[in-house]
C-alpha cells in the first residue's frame, strides 16, 4: 500500500470525525438540548411549588389534600410507565383489566403515602440544580430539598418527553429510587399472596413504607 493511499485513508478519516463533530455541534442541536433541560427543570420546579402550595395551606382537609396530590401526580407523573415498573416481571403475567385496577390502586398508595411523608418532613423548600440530558427525550434532573434544621437533602428526578410534554418516572432521595424500592418490596408480596394480594395491602396500606422511599 502506497504512503499516499495511506495519507487518503487518513485524511478521509479526519473528514468523517469533524463531520461528526459538526453534526453534535450544530447550533441547532445544542439550542435544542438546553430547551430540553431547561424545560426538564422547570417540569420539576414547578412539580415542587405546587406541592408545597397543598402542604402549606392549613384550610385544606385531608381529603381535599388527597385529592388535590392525585391531580397533581397524575399529572406530573407518568403512572403508566412507573406501574409497569414497580411490578417488574409480574406486569407480563396481568390482564388489561388487572393493570387498571393495580395503576388505580398504586396511585391512591402514593398519594396517601408520600402526602403524609412531606406533612410530617415540613418541607421548606425544593431548588433545582441541574439536568443532565441522557438523550433527546430524556433527562435526569437534580435538586435539593431543604428541611427544618436539617442538612439539605438530594433528590434527583427521572423525566422523559412525550409528545412536548415531560412527565416523570423515577425519584430518587439520597441514592435510593423510589421504583427499585417498590418493585423490591411489591415483588415479595407478590410471591407470597400474588397480585390479588399485593393490591388488598395497597389498599390497606400495609405493605412496608421503608424510610427513604
Amino acid at each position: 500500500m502506497s504512503f499516499s493511499h495511506i495519507s487518503a485513508m487518513r485524511m478521509g478519516a479526519l473528514m468523517l470525525v469533524l463531520a461528526i463533530q459538526v453534526f453534535v455541534l450544530r447550533p441547532e442541536t445544542v439550542r435544542a438540548g438546553i430547551e430540553a433541560a431547561e424545560q426538564s427543570i422547570a417540569t420539576v420546579q414547578r412539580f415542587g411549588n405546587a406541592a408545597l402550595g397543598i402542604l402549606r395551606d392549613r384550610m385544606l382537609t385531608v381529603e381535599q389534600r388527597n385529592r388535590s396530590f392525585t391531580t397533581l401526580v397524575t399529572s406530573y407523573f407518568d403512572l403508566g410507565i412507573i406501574s409497569r415498573r414497580v411490578l417488574g416481571p409480574a406486569w407480563e403475567r396481568t390482564t388489561s383489566r388487572e393493570r387498571v385496577h393495580f395503576r388505580r390502586v398504586f396511585t391512591s398508595f402514593i398519594v396517601a403515602n408520600y402526602a403524609a411523608r412531606f406533612e410530617s418532613a415540613q418541607l421548606e423548600a425544593l431548588k433545582v440544580r441541574n439536568a443532565t440530558m441522557q438523550s433527546k427525550n430524556s433527562a435526569l434532573v437534580s435538586s435539593e430539598v431543604w428541611l427544618p434544621a436539617a442538612a439539605p437533602m438530594r433528590v434527583d428526578w427521572q423525566l422523559v418527553r412525550q409528545n412536548r410534554t415531560w412527565r416523570i418516572i423515577d425519584v430518587t432521595v439520597d441514592g435510593v429510587g423510589m421504583t427499585k424500592r417498590h418493585r423490591d418490596d411489591f415483588a415479595a408480596v407478590i410471591r407470597r399472596a400474588g397480585l390479588p394480594g399485593l393490591i388488598r395491602k395497597l389498599q390497606e396500606g400495609t405493605v412496608p413504607a421503608r424510610a427513604g422511599t
